[in-house]
Order: structure tokens, then C-alpha cells, then sequence
């Protein structure tokens, strides 16, 4: 299944078909990637009664996977392209089959921390050379198309694991979901190595003393390149509000069956606005003006929120068309990223940034917000998500001008 588009000069432009077998194979790697948090999440009441231990060494376990992305994410983007995108690949998803084996096997606390720590390398590795690949075989009139549809892994991962996850534990166990977990990156180990061309993703050459001594230029020219950090700090603004949203709109209703439904369908909604993002920012409009209209999109629906509080239709509606304009932002973001740099190498580099702030936004911002939520209630929640809004918009007003 291939799509025509004439050829140019750099590696990206030179790509003339989009591969969507290849695209689809790794996207599949970051839904599996997403539930390396996911399946934690699901088993946490399982974890917490077989090792008869307080909520705080289970929700390091569950939480570390994350905080390796945070202090590590930026340098995963250099380390891939000294080593190559495929072989980071597959030794990321090969890391995490290892892992999750370990895990299946409850060994003790410690050594499940340690497994979850390590799973954080796996996952970031997978997160930066995957969506590299991804754009690397697509063509030019698909590459936003491909990077919305790579925007929607971590939700839909997550729906996986919970989809599949609940009836595998029921009939055999909360072990058997790592195994099932294990069994899915190893499917992927074998048709990444048969699918992906070596040619164009082989190693540079890699040593780790002059990697070491590189790095604290890498990671600077990383971040004062507007082309490489302009999408990252875009995407940070998202993240910073995100989990907040999900977290928080659904119980600014007195009413239970109006949280359960806002529960089930705001990430629905989000990944839906990802996805189609990918769409309009390749045929429509620029992924700069869509992350615009996107902050104005969550500016306005959020403080209606505060306003139609009181009504439970309308109030299901604003809460949806937020959750909508931040998958739209999400996909812009992730379409940034093609649109902005000029070769592998800056793409990777990026996507590590992605990573990095994606992940600094996610563990900042959602207890900030939950603060304000407690105190002042919806006014507090729409203040702080508004304010957030204003800055990612002047950020993303900036970025016209590469």
C-alpha cells in the first residue's frame, strides 16, 4: 500500500512512498511501549496485596518509567542517532521483553523497582527511534497524517491494556499480563528486523567516551535550536494541562453518572482530535496556526466549563470539545516535529525533547492544578489551564518565524 510523491533532496523529501505497512508496525511499538505504564496501573491493587506494601514503594514502581523520560529523554535523541534508529529499536523492545519476564515472576520489591527503572530506557528508546522511523518511510504529503496517528499510541495503549488486560488477570492472574506483554515486543523484535531497511538507519559509529564528551554540546544545540525545541516546548504546554483535564473535568459534576461517562469518553475524545490533527494540519492549515486555534479551543471551552457547571448536558459537551481541541493539539505538536526540522538527526533530536518536557509537563503540572482545583474548584481549574494557554499560544506565534 504505497503513495506517490515526488522527490527532493534530503533524506525525507527523498522518500517517495509511504510504507504504511511499516508505519502501522511501528506505531503498534508505541502502543506496546504505552503499556509499559499501562499494565502497572491496571495490577496496582494486585501489586499492593502480593507484596503487602504501602502505596509508596508501588507508586514509585508505577511512576520511576516516566522520570528516566524526564531527566534522560533529550539525551535518548542523541544516543540514537550515534547508534542508529533501528538497532535502538529493537534493543529497547528486546530490553523490555527481558523485563517484563522479570516482572511476571514478582521477584522482590527491590528488584521490581530496578526492572521498572531500566523499563524506563526501554520505553524512551522506543518513543525516540520509532517515530523517527516512522516519518523516515513516509512521504512527504503523509508524514502530519503519520505523526497524528503516531500522536494516539499512548491512549491507545493504555485502552489495549485495559480492554485486554482485565480478562487475561480474571482467568490467569495479574502475572500473565507481563507475559502477554513480553510475548507482544517480541512479535514486534521480529517483524521490525524483517521490515526495517538497515541502509538508512545503521550506526554512525559510536563511542562512548566521545558521546560522553559531546553530550553537554548535543543537548545544547537541542535546545537553542528553535527548529528542534519549538515542538517539545509546544507539546510541554499540552502536557502541563493534560492529565490535569483528564483528571479533573470529569468531577466538576455533583453527578456520578456524568463522572463515569466523562471518565470513558474525554480520552476517546482526545485521541480522536490527534488523529484527525494529523489530517488537517497536512491539508488544511500549518501545524503552527492549528497549535494556535488549538490553546484558543482549550482557552474558551475550559472557562465555559466554570460558567455551565451546573448543567449537566452542557457541561458534557464543553468537556468533550476541551478534551477534542487538546488531541488536536497534541497531533499539531507531534506534526511540528516534520515540519520544522530538516533531516533525521534534528527529528530525533526533537523527539527526544518531546519526551523530556512531555514528561516534565506531566509530572509538574497535574499537582499544580490539583491545588488550584481544591481550593477555588472549577475557577481555579479554568484560571490555571487559561493561563497556560496564553503562553503556549505566544510560544507557538513565535515558532512562525522558522
Amino acid at each position: 500500500m504505497q503513495t506517490k510523491q515526488t522527490a527532493t533532496t534530503t533524506y525525507f523529501e527523498k522518500q517517495e512512498t509511504t510504507n504504511w505497512f511499516l508505519v502501522i508496525l511501528l506505531w503498534l511499538c508505541g502502543v506496546f511501549s504505552a503499556i509499559q505504564f499501562a499494565k502497572f496501573s491496571i495490577t496496582y491493587e494486585h501489586l499492593l496485596a502480593h507484596y503487602a506494601s504501602g502505596p509508596g514503594a508501588i507508586g514509585i514502581a508505577l511512576s520511576i518509567v516516566g522520570f528516566v523520560g524526564l531527566l534522560f529523554g533529550a539525551t535518548a535523541g542523541v544516543v540514537a542517532n550515534r547508534v542508529g534508529f533501528k538497532k535502538v529499536l529493537i534493543y529497547s523492545l528486546f530490553l523490555g521483553v527481558i523485563l517484563s519476564i522479570v516482572q511476571a515472576q514478582t521477584p522482590p520489591l527491590s528488584i521490581l523497582v530496578l526492572s521498572r527503572i531500566l523499563e524506563g530506557a526501554s520505553h524512551l528508546g522506543i518513543v525516540v527511534a520509532a517515530p523517527t522511523l516512522i516519518v523516515m518511510n513516509s512521504a512527504k504529503s503523509h508524514q502530519a497524517i503519520t505523526m497524528g496517528l503516531w500522536g494516539t499510541f499512548f491512549g491507545v495503549g493504555y485502552a489495549v491494556a485495559g480492554w485486554v488486560g482485565v480478562d487475561l488477570i480474571e482467568q490467569f492472574g495479574f502475572q500473565s499480563l507481563y507475559t502477554a506483554h513480553a510475548l507482544s515486543l517480541f512479535v514486534c523484535i521480529a517483524l521490525v528486523s524483517l521490515a526495517v531497511s538497515g541502509t538508512s538507519t545503521d550506526s554512525k559509529g559510536f563511542s562512548l567516551i566521545k558521546f560522553l564528551a559531546q553530550l553537554p554540546k548535543d543537548l545544547k544545540e537541542i535546545y537553542s535550536n528553535p527548529k528542534t525545541c519549538f515542538p517539545a516546548i509546544i507539546f510541554l504546554f499540552h502536557a502541563l494541562m493534560f492529565v490535569a483535564l483528564l483528571t479533573f473535568l470529569p468531577r466538576v459534576s455533583d453527578e456520578k453518572k456524568v463522572t463515569d461517562f466523562l471518565m470513558i469518553v474525554l480520552p476517546l475524545t482526545s485521541m480522536i482530535g490527534t488523529l484527525l490533527a494529523g489530517f488537517i494540519a497536512q491539508y488544511f492549515i500549518s501545524p503552527k496556526t492549528l497549535a494556535k486555534l488549538s490553546f484558543l479551543g482549550i482557552a474558551l471551552f475550559i472557562s465555559a466549563t466554570h460558567w455551565f457547571s451546573e448543567t449537566s448536558y452542557i457541561l458534557q459537551l464543553l468537556c468533550m470539545c476541551t478534551l477534542f481541541c487538546s488531541g488536536l493539539l497534541q497531533g499539531a505538536s507531534f506534526a511540528l516535529i516534520p515540519y520544522m526540522t530538516n533531516d533525521e538527526s534534528e527529528q530525533s533530536n526533537s523527539i527526544g525533547a518531546v519526551a523530556q518536557l512531555g514528561n516534565l509537563g506531566s509530572t509538574v503540572g497535574a499537582p499544580l492544578i490539583a491545588i488550584l482545583f481544591e481550593k477555588y474548584t472549577t475557577m481555579g481549574l479554568a484560571a490555571s489551564v487559561v493561563m497556560l494557554c496564553i503562553v503556549g499560544t505566544w510560544c507557538a506565534y513565535l515558532s512562525r518565524k522558522y
